[in-house]
């Protein structure tokens, strides 16, 4: 995920693999840096200027003016700025950890070895590509729906049978099971949205959701879906897949009962 707008697959696929120099990077030199956990709501840019920072696990906003320019998550690293020019803003939601080394430090350090000045060189220019394209993407219109994320630990209870249908949601990383009256009927992968049913009826919850693993998701409220139908085409034909396929698993039961009967 880059941000709550849809982008090229190139770019995303580009993301993905900058992840690779990025990796070599950090097994590198960071360990010479100890890990921190810091709080959310952290800006990333008062906290610790004018260095170069590995995101060890947690997610983060960059923001300018106010507006939601990209994501950031684990296996990043962001140059933060001496001074946050143009509304520059790095935030976090939840709490996260992060290695943080002095931006001289760093330049030393990838300076002195080929192999890392190379694997710098190759995620630079990827982050560069990145940052331009979704800023083009974003220039076409301003997009401000309320995008609401949320962390869910193994365990956590996500949807409840029986309330209200409030929030439409889409799995952004992580997996969660699917029960009904005690019983699991499923299973929420990566990339999938649900509670879609209930969402569109306005009838009461019919299922419970429950983290499988360390989950992110993203909860949009009703009156924002509209908002994120003209955005994010994407999300909504995930939306129809989703539709198409319970009706499709719906007949096949019903032509199994007709068969038995």
């Amino acid at each position: 995920m880059l941000t709550i707008i849809d982008v090229p697959e190139e770019i995303v696929d580009l993301y993905k693999r900058s992840k690779l120099p990025a990796s070599a990077i950090v097994s590198s030199i960071a360990k010479e840096f100890p890990s921190q956990s810091i709080e959310a709501g952290t800006d990333l840019c008062a906290a610790c200027p004018s260095s170069m920072v590995v995101i060890r696990n947690g997610m983060f906003k960059y923001l300018t003016n106010g507006k939601l320019i990209r994501f950031y998550s684990t296996g990043d690293i962001i140059s933060v700025p001496e001074k946050p020019l143009g509304g520059i803003a790095i935030t976090n939601e939840f709490g996260a950890e992060i290695c943080v080394i002095p931006s001289t430090r760093f330049v030393s350090l990838v300076a002195s070895d080929r192999a890392l000045l190379d694997h710098w060189s190759a995620y630079q220019h990827a982050s560069d590509v990145i940052m331009h394209v979704l800023c083009s993407l974003h220039i076409k219109e301003d997009f401000e729906p309320h995008a609401e994320l949320r962390q869910y630990k193994a365990g956590e209870t996500v949807i409840k049978e029986g309330d209200k249908p409030d929030y439409l949601f889409e799995m952004l990383e992580g997996t969660a099971s699917v029960t009904v009256r005690g019983t699991e009927i499923g299973t929420v992968h990566e990339g999938e949205v649900f509670g879609e049913v209930s969402f569109l009826t306005g009838t009461e919850r019919g299922a419970t959701v429950i983290a499988t693993s360390s989950c992110l998701i993203q909860a949009i409220k009703r009156p924002d879906l509209e908002l994120f139908a003209k955005h994010r085409p994407g999300l909504i034909y995930k939306l129809s897949q989703t539709l198409a396929y319970r009706l499709n698993e719906v007949n096949k039961r019903l032509v199994s009962i007709s068969s038995l009967t």
